[in-house]
């Protein structure tokens, strides 16, 4: 966040840490200012399934497994104060290793949940179908790119017309 201050960035969204040091973070932010570093956004924990992307860091990352356990989940990361929700849609398939993700339902029950609560729902991608059935579900923005191909034609479209706006608390 030194660094990113160096360069001009003022504020950083962090896709993935320990609620406990986005507090510190936090904290400090609302004390002092924070000055001489970027401000911090987080997600805190990522939305993901058992042994899918996420858990393979060595922290203990709560995950989830249906649709009716979204709004318990987006519940938690909000009362640890995420300010944002991130979820995960990323099968390894593209980097030749396959891993337990999420599926379709559950992730539009996630960003459902996160709307509820007036929060923001953007979704870890690495291909063209992940990305459309995150926008398809209602996400509010695609983390990372797709790299599978070029984007077929529609997708701006896509993009474009599922565009909210979308009240922030």
């Amino acid at each position: 966040m030194i660094r990113a201050a160096i360069f001009g960035v003022t504020t950083e969204l962090d896709m993935f840490t320990s609620p406990d040091f986005a507090r510190t973070q936090r904290d400090e932010q609302a004390k002092t200012g924070a000055p001489g570093r970027a401000d911090l956004l987080s997600a805190g924990y990522l939305a993901t399934a058992p042994g899918g992307h996420g858990t393979e860091y060595g922290m203990a990352v709560p995950t989830l497994t249906k649709p009716e356990e979204a709004q318990a989940w987006v519940d938690a990361r909000i009362a640890e104060g995420s300010d944002y929700i991130k979820i995960i849609s990323e099968n390894g398939k593209l980097y030749g290793h396959e891993i337990p993700t999420l599926d379709k339902a559950t992730i539009a029950a996630i960003v459902q949940a996160a709307h509820k609560r007036g929060k923001l729902a953007v979704v870890h991608i690495s291909t063209e179908d992940a990305a459309k059935e995150a926008l398809e579900a209602g996400a509010d923005g695609l983390v990372h790119i797709f790299t599978d191909r070029a984007p077929e034609a529609g997708f701006v479209a896509l993009a474009v017309n599922t565009k909210r706006s979308l009240r922030l608390r």
